[in-house]
């Protein structure tokens, strides 16, 4: 589920988007619709040897796994890096961090994967 694109543009929302998106034009489709902070777009190809590489250093039968089944959490991770990066030149930290697929509003497809939100009130 993504965030709705008014949040995005609201004054009170800080958006960071990191996508795999291949395509120039999904690319400017997400930047028009999310307006974020900060982005970073990359090729999930470029990754796959990383991906890869660590799937064999855990080893123990995790070799099934498929390598691109680790994108989420890099692109995750990712993400979070711009968030902190964002708090640390600017002396603050968000209270929330929302994690969700923005390409989900694009394609129109529902996301099985429930938004992520990590509430740093408590």
């Amino acid at each position: 589920m993504p965030l709705p694109p008014f949040l995005c543009r609201s004054s009170k929302v800080d958006s960071f988007l990191f996508n795999w998106a291949p395509r120039a034009d999904l690319r400017k489709e997400l930047l028009r619709l999310y307006r974020p902070f900060r982005h970073r777009f990359e090729s999930q190809e470029a990754w796959l040897p990383r991906f890869e590489a660590a799937i064999r250093a855990v080893g123990g039968g995790h070799e099934s796994i498929h390598p691109y089944s680790l994108s989420l959490y890099v692109s995750i991770s990712l993400a979070l890096e711009m968030v902190r990066a964002r708090e640390a030149t600017r002396g603050f930290r968000y209270s929330r961090v929302v994690a969700c697929r923005p390409d989900t509003l694009i394609h129109r497809v529902s996301a099985n994967r429930k938004n992520m939100c990590v509430d740093r009130t408590r």
